[in-house]
């Protein structure tokens, strides 16, 4: 399954598409003769992370655009490393916790929130919550 750039500006996704080409700091849009929706700062996505924040946007060969970002760095522990100690389902739902706007979420920021602030999350309950307690604390190395 091909993994697709979103350009996301003031938290709405202004558009979507599956890059002719990835580069270490662009992506290549497929044939378009129209200029994409992406002005200086606005977020991309890929592969659901963001990867990084327009810098600007140039003309390739064959109707092409190369999006050309500068890359943000995701300080913390991702998410995703609670895959061993949790099924794909309540990680899933884990990751969501950062919102579509902004970074996903990182293990210790999730450690940090609240009981309750994590039950009002449809399908956590008291056994689940304390799973993901041990979950974050082996992550983290605590005991």
């Amino acid at each position: 399954m091909k993994q697709e750039v979103a350009i996301v500006v003031g938290g709405r996704v202004q558009a979507r598409f599956v890059p002719h080409a990835v580069r270490a700091d662009e992506f290549v849009t497929p044939r378009d003769t129209r200029t994409p929706p992406a002005p200086q700062g606005a977020l991309l996505y890929y592969g659901g992370e963001v990867v990084g924040k327009v810098r600007c946007v140039r003309r390739e060969q064959f109707s092409r655009w190369a999006i050309v970002y500068d890359p943000v760095a995701q300080e913390g522990t991702p998410v995703d490393a609670l895959t061993p100690y949790l099924n794909a389902r309540v990680v899933g739902t884990l990751a969501l916790l950062g919102g579509e706007a902004g970074p996903r979420i990182t293990v210790e920021e999730l450690a940090e929130r609240t009981d309750a602030v994590l039950l009002a999350v449809d399908g956590i309950g008291a056994a689940r919550l304390r799973d993901i307690r041990a979950a974050c604390a082996q992550v983290l190395g605590r005991k």
